[in-house]
């Protein structure tokens, strides 16, 4: 799971970078967006805050797949609230 305030359009991006950076790194890339994870969890009420999480589970692709569940709760200390609860579960 990753959460940031920083994520690129991947046309935004220069291709010009040097490969040795790029080297055994494998980019955050969902809907045509670059995630660039944050190193806090603490942002402004200004910014847009995107969450990139990512299960793997092998079995999904056997004949009789398990199901996957996840859930999250995005938590606001100003307001002692919940502003943000999300559930996914994989499909049989």
């Amino acid at each position: 799971m990753a959460l940031t305030n920083s994520a690129q359009r991947l046309n935004d991006i220069p291709t010009g970078l040097d490969s040795v950076l790029l080297e055994d790194r494998t980019p955050l890339v969902v809907k045509g967006m670059q995630i660039v994870p944050s190193g806090s969890n603490h942002f402004k009420h200004t910014d847009t805050v995107v969450l990139y999480a990512e299960i793997y589970e092998p079995l999904l692709t056997s004949e009789n797949p398990p199901v996957v569940a996840t859930a999250y709760r995005i938590f606001e200390q100003a307001t002692n609230k919940t502003s943000v609860f999300h559930q996914y579960h994989s499909r049989r």
